[in-house]
């Protein structure tokens, strides 16, 4: 692999691009399939969510929300190997918010 996908954090509702760059045998090209996985499961492409472009060597992930983050891994096929990519994290920042507050009203 010519560039492995690197580790993203990003924000809640932003998006998120990993690269699976491959350098192969011009007769191997033809053959050549790249697969996206988030901890171990398949990524498939959905509209306005996960795309693939390039021939697949290049993952957008929108609309981010925390079911995003984990771990991404590409795999690289052709027509006599495969291998996969180091693991990259994808981390998501939420938003801050405020989970409690005083009225300031104090009672004596």
């Amino acid at each position: 692999l010519l560039e492995e996908p690197g580790s993203i954090e990003a924000p809640f509702g932003g998006s998120a691009e990993f690269k699976c760059l491959t350098q192969t045998d011009p007769s191997l090209r033809s053959s050549l399939v790249v697969s996206w996985k988030r901890n171990g499961q398949p990524l498939m492409p959905e509209s306005n969510k996960i795309q693939t472009r390039e021939s697949g060597t290049v993952l957008t992930i929108s609309n981010l929300n925390t079911e995003d983050s984990g771990e991404i891994t590409c795999h690289v096929k052709t027509a006599i190997d495969s291998l996969n990519s180091k693991a990259a994290t994808l981390l998501i920042l939420r938003p801050t918010k405020i989970v409690e507050q005083s009225s300031g009203v104090k009672e004596v």
